[in-house]
């Protein structure tokens, strides 16, 4: 395959539907080799690669980050006098406005962390998963 407008367009394309670098590769059925290639020599390519993932990443890594540290929430309730064949909200009575504490979320501060600092919390994950045991004799230990 060769690089053309319409192979810039068909990576657009995907981008556009979130595919990573792999996923791209794959679906155009090229190489890793031949894509960074075409990023090197055709920086209008590698233009349009950076800016679509980079504010896609910064707004999952951003709620994320949210996610993990827990965050407040404003929730609205109201009492409304309605009409029942119509369905038409006749007067509103009562307005309540409840901020609600979202708490951290654990696997989302795990994710992170192995994510930012894998020196220190990948290996914890990795050394529990190497001691789970693989013999069948030894299943019955779990």
């Amino acid at each position: 395959m060769y690089y053309s407008p319409d192979v810039y367009k068909a990576i657009a394309e995907l981008l556009k539907y979130g595919y990573n670098f792999a996923q791209i590769v794959q679906q155009l059925q090229l190489t890793e080799k031949k894509l960074n290639l075409w990023l090197r020599r055709y920086p209008d390519l590698a233009e349009l690669m950076r800016c679509v993932t980079d504010p896609i990443d910064n707004q999952v890594e951003a709620a994320l980050l949210k996610r993990a540290l827990g965050y407040e929430q404003q929730e609205v309730y109201c009492e409304d006098i309605v009409d029942k064949k119509s369905g038409e909200v006749l007067e509103e009575l009562k307005r309540k406005t409840v901020i609600k504490q979202v708490p951290p979320d654990v696997r989302a501060a795990m994710a992170w962390l192995q994510n930012r600092r894998p020196q220190r919390w990948k290996s914890t994950a990795q050394e529990a998963d190497n001691n789970v045991p693989t013999d069948p004799e030894d299943a019955d230990l779990l």
